[in-house]
């Protein structure tokens, strides 16, 4: 059986780690799997048996450190001489020393970018260049990500694998609201246009209308739980409840109608909004990044940052009679499939020609 590596880091649970999983899990089959993760906090040790992870300190680069260590392509070097394996996956985009390590070792080495690069500014120029020297493919995870590296030849799409969240959630025994918001309250995740967007459905539209956000407060950005707050208690039929972070949302996702995500970021994927749609919990988003792409309800995607827009659309989804609600369920189910394991997994293989 071939042997591959993924190189990795751990910072506690985000999507670095969650789609390592993925990765991990489609190619076990196939390959005797090592993981070498660079460790910002404690790995548990249930995670490191699941995913046969061994401790690696290597560096990580990030905007507010971009300087690479020539120690550390040396100690790699030495490293891949050592354990020879078939192929390398790097499941970040921003360790330069292991691609040249991998480059200098002619091991083939796949690269996953889920990053939005672009936000390194003029570095990004060379260091595109950079990754398709050391690279045998670039992995991206959308065709927003994808279109970063222009015409690119070795650029392939392979989409996030999203689990379909537990749909035997009896809406009838759960509180019901007409919008959620998942994310944490940040104004680059359009949470502030959300409120003025609240603010005008107020008046647009008489009947109550019934939110609840759920997730933590970015730190610096405690003054937005006023602003939630005066949202809710200036508008009498806008009613907010705010259950902070939840680690297992779907069954909040379950008791709304309608979700929203009015992202200011230019966001690379967009699980919230296929999760949401396996769900049956149709989306209205913002058209930054990926998401008009991950979102199949066009006529719901508004203009980033435009609350009147945002408004607007919200009216719309509110006036839906129920055949036409029944429609949009239908459609975000059945457009989440293309998200599954099976087509991951299968996608994931022919791009490293197994």
């Amino acid at each position: 059986m071939k042997k591959l590596f993924i190189f990795s880091n751990y910072s506690g649970g985000y999507g670095s780690e969650s789609s390592l999983g993925d990765v991990f899990q489609a190619l076990s089959s196939d390959y005797r799997i090592t993981t070498f993760m660079n460790p910002a906090v404690t790995i548990p040790e249930e995670y490191s048996q699941q995913y046969n992870v061994k401790a690696l300190a290597f560096n990580i680069l990030s905007k507010r450190r971009l300087l690479p260590s020539v120690w550390s392509v040396l100690k790699l070097i030495k490293f891949l001489r050592q354990h020879k394996p078939d192929k390398v996956i790097a499941n970040i985009s921003v360790m330069p020393e292991l691609y040249l390590a991998c480059w200098c070792c002619r091991v083939p080495l796949y690269i996953i970018i889920r990053e939005s690069l672009i936000d390194y500014g003029a570095v990004f120029t060379l260091y595109k260049q950079f990754l398709s020297m050391c690279s045998t493919k670039l992995i991206a995870n959308s065709l927003y990500t994808k279109s970063m590296f222009g015409d690119m030849k070795k650029v392939e799409l392979l989409y996030n694998r999203i689990d379909v969240p537990c749909d035997d959630l009896s809406a009838d025994t759960l509180e019901q609201y007409d919008f959620i918001y998942l994310g944490r309250l940040s104004e680059r995740k359009g949470i502030g246009v959300l409120f003025k967007a609240l603010g005008q459905l107020s008046k647009q539209y008489r009947n109550k209308i019934r939110i609840i956000i759920v997730g933590g407060v970015k730190s610096g950005e405690e003054n937005l739980i006023d602003e939630m707050k005066s949202c809710d208690a200036q508008y009498p039929n806008i009613e907010i409840k705010w259950v902070g972070f939840q680690p297992e949302p779907s069954s909040y996702i379950k008791q709304a109608k309608f979700m929203v995500a009015p992202s200011l970021l230019p966001e690379t994927f967009g699980r919230t909004i296929i999760e949401s749609g396996a769900l049956g919990v149709p989306v209205v988003s913002s058209d930054v990044g990926a998401y008009q792409e991950v979102n199949p309800l066009n006529t719901f995607v508004f203009s980033t940052g435009n609350s009147n827009a945002l408004a607007d659309k919200m009216l719309t989804l509110l006036q839906l009679n129920e055949k036409q609600y029944l429609d949009l369920q239908h459609r975000v189910k059945t457009d989440s499939q293309r998200y599954s394991f099976n087509q991951y997994q299968l996608n994931l293989k022919k791009i490293l020609n197994d």
